[in-house]
């Protein structure tokens, strides 16, 4: 089991490098899309084992077009600076509200209206944000890819690496339960450990990595990336603990079994959601 998860997680790593590296932005944006689109498909499958019918097709409809919307937010297609992707929730959330005028008006409709809802702000905008970041402006255009790209990559290689780091610890010192009632494997000892990785991983970003032109060269320090690490593992866990109140609610243990030993995409997503729109805004405010 621990050996499939280890393998599991080097091979994400190195699938998401490849991906970031060599896709164009459009490609970044196909491949939000499709995880988003994966992922709606999981938390459909988990409400529905608890008897909560969400507006699927909806659903799926409103995360293809969030994303597409985020992308001309990001400059994927021409300088836009229309909100695209705040009309697409609007245009959203009454597509939900019309669905949810043909059910019968009960409880269960407001239910599944909410849970849509929910579906939406947790998935797709959430994952938008990587592509923010790996299409952030203010780039010259001779500018490299790699420093173009390292901004969406620092918080993922942050947060699974970190996520390593708290699992040995907790194996090994942990004793006290930081939430039991929700992911009873995770302890303070580990969160503590989490925590000392990804301060190290954001110190390699620091010292090794050239400072991306999006951001100021008195940001990209030692001791604000340093901060930023531990704000990360924080965040990261909360995702984490996140999932686990959704799979618990439901009665599932994992998503689904796509990846071995991991679950499925919503397992691998869960403490990487929560993390984009954090160091998104330490961005922009970074680069002001």
């Amino acid at each position: 089991m621990l050996r499939q998860r280890i393998i599991s997680a080097i091979g994400m790593l190195l699938a998401l490098f490849a991906a970031a590296f060599l896709l164009p932005p459009i490609g970044i944006m196909l491949l939000i899309m499709v995880l988003g689109v994966l992922g709606l498909i999981e938390y459909d499958r988990l409400l529905r084992h608890a008897g909560v019918a969400v507006f699927t097709k909806v659903m799926l409809f409103g995360g293809i077009l969030l994303t597409g919307a985020a992308y001309l937010d990001s400059g994927g297609i021409g300088n836009y600076t229309f909100p695209w992707e705040i009309t697409a929730l609007g245009l959203c959330l009454i597509l939900i509200m019309m669905q949810a005028l043909r059910q019968t008006p009960d409880i269960k409709t407001l239910v599944a209206t909410g849970a849509t809802v929910l579906g939406l702000l947790y998935l797709p905008v959430m994952l938008n944000f990587y592509m923010r970041l790996a299409l952030i402006d203010g780039l010259p255009a001779g500018d490299s890819i790699v420093y173009r790209r390292v901004l969406a990559l620092l918080p993922i290689v942050t947060v699974k690496v970190s996520d390593m780091g708290a699992f040995f610890a907790g194996q090994r010192f942990g004793r006290r339960k930081l939430c039991y009632r929700l992911s009873p494997g995770k302890t303070w000892a580990g969160l503590v450990g989490g925590i000392i990785v990804a301060v190290l991983v954001c110190l390699f970003f620091a010292t090794l990595i050239s400072v991306p032109q999006a951001v100021s060269p008195s940001f990209w320090q030692p001791l604000p990336l340093a901060f930023c690490g531990i704000l990360l593992a924080i965040v990261g866990v909360a995702g984490d603990l996140s999932e686990s109140f959704l799979k618990r609610s439901t009665g599932v243990k994992d998503s689904s079994g796509v990846l071995p030993g991991v679950g499925g995409v919503l397992d691998v997503l869960d403490s990487l959601l929560f993390c984009a729109p954090v160091f998104y805004v330490i961005i922009r405010i970074a680069g002001i």
